[in-house]
């Protein structure tokens, strides 16, 4: 059960020294500076309290005001519970920050570089830094690019910005389509919310175009999907390790949920209704509830373990894992991949295993649920996309596969006459 500790500092002081509040939740420690200092003679170390009275006149004050932190403190944690979120460190800080008013006050308009930290830390805060890094990559790029070339207000972002910046992406850093696209997307963004905040009044913005290309996308097949499940060997004969089986697993739960690696990593006991048939999750990214099916595999990994899914790992290294799990089921496909980096059109070889990664799982969900003839808004419904333009650039099939679901369609396999043909 979470609770709230407090201790100073530095007991040995011999001057007045900080009250530390710690909070232990989930197997993890969290401190936080009251901000409030006192003299160790005036510390009651078993009971975690001030002196009152005349020997320390400010004790009333001070209990009262650890009191209240410690009940901020709690608050801060159901709320990020209550809410679906992970608890990290970060959201409470800035949870803790928000409650005894530490962020930045609306009336004092802070520089763009400042406001757009602030925002990405608020953005790793709630939603856990494997989903946010982006904001950290775009900001940091972008502080780079202010340095060289002293763009610093709101009203310089503008269409000449954008130009200069797009090459900038585009040449200077060599950048893909798609990935100095993502730039302009968190720009607008954070341009989009300090508008709201009155701290901008350039509308320029609304003109970027968020650039994007279409790059080939790999999926894996049901029976691709099968074989990484069955695989308990590595390609010498030898156990295939212990973290990448579990990897392997947390890899099969996104292929037959459709949820994305910030969500599926994060599935405990409690998404699931009595009988283990039906989970139901809200996503990190949308905010929306889902509930899915559970999968004859999902259903087995849950057994497997006990009902108690392996602990999350980091993003980079799940990336890692699978593949070579991949490697290991003999996924190795030879897929051409061809994209534009600067003025190149790069052309390179790989096989299948070698581009596997956490969002492979939740695109194989879609495009074999597709395949096996889920209807469309069946599918949308689980993977969240609004449109079916979305949703169609997002699965993949090929040529092949697409005539073998269309073979047996009436169109092509039944004799039919138009009602208005004439005999």
């Amino acid at each position: 059960m979470p609770n709230v500790k407090y201790y100073l500092k530095d007991f040995n002081s011999d001057i007045n020294t900080l009250i530390i509040l710690k909070y232990r939740y989930q197997g993890k420690t969290f401190t936080y500076s009251s901000g409030l200092k006192i003299h160790p003679d005036n510390w009651l170390k078993d009971s975690q309290k001030c002196r009152e009275g005349k020997i320390f006149k400010m004790g009333y004050d001070y209990n009262y005001r650890l009191k209240k932190m410690g009940s901020y403190l709690e608050e801060s944690y159901y709320q990020l519970l209550n809410e679906g979120k992970v608890v990290t460190n970060r959201a409470l800080k800035f949870l803790m920050d928000k409650h005894l008013d530490k962020l930045e006050k609306k009336d004092i308009i802070p520089k763009l570089v400042d406001f757009f930290s602030t925002y990405k830390d608020r953005m790793i805060a709630i939603h856990g830094y494997e989903y946010a890094k982006k904001y950290q990559t775009v900001y940091n790029t972008l502080v780079s690019y202010f340095n060289d070339n002293r763009v610093l207000n709101y009203d310089e972002i503008d269409m000449q910005f954008y130009d200069n910046y797009k090459d900038y992406l585009l040449y200077t850093k060599q950048y893909s389509v798609n990935y100095a696209g993502l730039h302009f997307k968190i720009i607008k963004e954070i341009m989009a919310k300090a508008t709201d905040l009155r701290y901008n009044i350039n509308m320029d913005f609304l003109k970027f175009k968020v650039i994007r290309e279409d790059v080939d996308k790999i999926y894996l097949t049901n029976d691709e999907v099968l074989q990484l499940y069955r695989v308990q060997k590595d390609l010498k004969g030898n156990g295939l390790a212990k973290s990448r089986i579990r990897a392997r697993d947390m890899f099969i739960i996104g292929c037959v949920t459709g949820l994305r690696f910030s969500d599926f990593s994060q599935i405990i006991p409690q998404h699931f209704n009595k009988d283990y048939t039906k989970l139901a999750i809200t996503n990190q990214k949308t905010g929306i509830k889902t509930v899915i099916p559970v999968h004859w595999m999902l259903k087995e990994i849950l057994e497997k373990y006990d009902y108690k899914l392996p602990r999350a790992i980091s993003n980079q290294k799940m990336n890692d894992y699978i593949k070579d799990a991949c490697k290991a089921a003999k996924i190795k496909d030879i897929i051409v991949v061809t994209r534009k980096k600067g003025k190149k059109i790069i052309r390179e070889t790989k096989e299948k295993h070698e581009l596997v990664s956490t969002h492979t799982a939740r695109r194989s969900f879609a495009t074999n649920a597709y395949l096996a003839r889920i209807p469309t808004a069946s599918i949308m419904k689980i993977t969240g996309h609004k449109s079916e333009k979305t949703f169609f650039s997002y699965i993949k099939i090929s040529e092949e596969e697409n005539a073998e679901l269309l073979i047996n369609h009436p169109f092509f396999s039944e004799k039919y006459e138009s009602k208005n043909c004439e005999n």
